[in-house]
């Protein structure tokens, strides 16, 4: 998939190697021809041209893919932090990670802010035993990120073993260059016949 993307902005590239190689700079001894401007600047402006246009293209094309892959790596590794600060009972790294206005849903549709939800994690008794986030999937929009995953874990407390397997979403929103969860809701997954 990403090679599909920035196919356009590598061609474009050559393109523009292949435009400047081929028209030297003003008062670099233009090539001669009959049809060539008698003036260095006017042959220099028409040879490259169509290379600013190019050029264009390869930002319109090529930056924003490069930009929007960076972004998704970054979301994706922000995503495994925040579930190894919650596995480790990490309160300082939950903190950094979550921002002030954090909406927190389970799938049993109880809602917490960041401190109920800090709290929770702190609190918690059960020994998770696994924890994978498995089917997960990135959408960057400018500095808003929405992630969708399976959770699916394996917990034990007081000797009883529990299985969950829920669907969540998160919203995690770029502020001064960092990643940060604004939003997680979960919901149960339809029963299978």
């Amino acid at each position: 998939m990403w090679c599909t993307k920035t196919m356009p902005s590598v061609v474009l590239s050559l393109t523009i190697i292949a435009l400047v190689a081929t028209h030297p700079w003003p008062g670099g001894g233009p090539r001669a021809s009959a049809g060539a401007p008698s003036h260095p600047d006017l042959a220099f402006r028409q040879a490259l041209g169509g290379s600013w246009l190019v050029t264009y293209d390869v930002a319109a094309f090529g930056g924003p893919v490069l930009a929007d892959a960076q972004d998704e790596a970054a979301v994706k590794q922000a995503v495994e932090e925040l579930k190894a600060a919650w596995l480790k009972q990490d309160k300082a790294k939950l903190e950094a990670m979550t921002l002030p206005q954090l909406s927190y849903s389970h799938s049993d549709a109880r809602l917490e802010d960041k401190a109920k939800f800090i709290e929770g994690v702190m609190g918690r008794k059960a020994t998770v035993k696994s924890l994978e986030f498995p089917e997960m999937t990135v959408q960057v929009v400018g500095n808003t990120a929405i992630v969708r995953h399976l959770w699916v874990s394996q917990t034990e407390l007081e000797g009883k073993v529990t299985d969950t397997k829920i669907g969540v979403m998160q919203v995690w929103q770029k502020q001064d260059g960092v990643w940060k969860l604004l939003a997680r809701a979960s919901h149960r997954l339809p029963q299978q016949a």
